[in-house]
């Protein structure tokens, strides 16, 4: 599933590739199994495909390939009745004054659990203007931001 004009933003967008941008993913009410990237005009775009119809039992993969050169990362909703079974997120942070200030450590650790298996990687990322770029493993790690 590939959706949007790979070119965006575009400083003189048009009408064609405008009908490609907002929302994208899974929907009840599209029929189509794929989505071809870019915005042809002879190549009818919806930007989803059709709800998955999962089965109890069996394991399923999510891959996101935030593609743009604005990095403005996205949102994510689910709907239907399935049930995510897999860690329990826990990012424990703490820092001196109670308030995240600029140029103050703040300290992370990541306490996530995970009750049906084990959890064989962690990557960090802690963002622009962070005096750490990036980290592996469950921490702690101290990181102020420049910016």
């Amino acid at each position: 599933m590939a959706a949007g004009d790979e070119t965006q933003p575009n400083p003189n967008p048009n009408a064609q590739n405008r009908r490609c941008w907002g929302a994208t993913g899974l929907s009840e009410a599209s029929t189509d199994i794929s989505e071809s990237s870019g915005c042809a005009a002879n190549v009818p775009h919806d930007n989803f495909v059709r709800a998955l119809d999962m089965v109890a039992g069996r394991s399923y993969a999510l891959m996101i390939n935030n593609y743009t050169s604005a990095g403005n990362g996205f949102s994510l909703d689910f709907g239907g009745t399935g049930t995510f079974v897999g860690p329990q997120a826990k990012i424990n942070y703490s820092v001196p004054s109670k308030k995240i200030c600029l140029g103050e450590d703040i300290l992370y650790t990541d306490a996530s659990s995970f009750g049906n298996g084990s959890i064989t990687k962690r990557q960090w990322r802690f963002g622009k203007g962070a005096s750490v770029d990036s980290a592996s493993g469950i921490g702690p790690y101290r990181v102020f931001y420049k910016s």
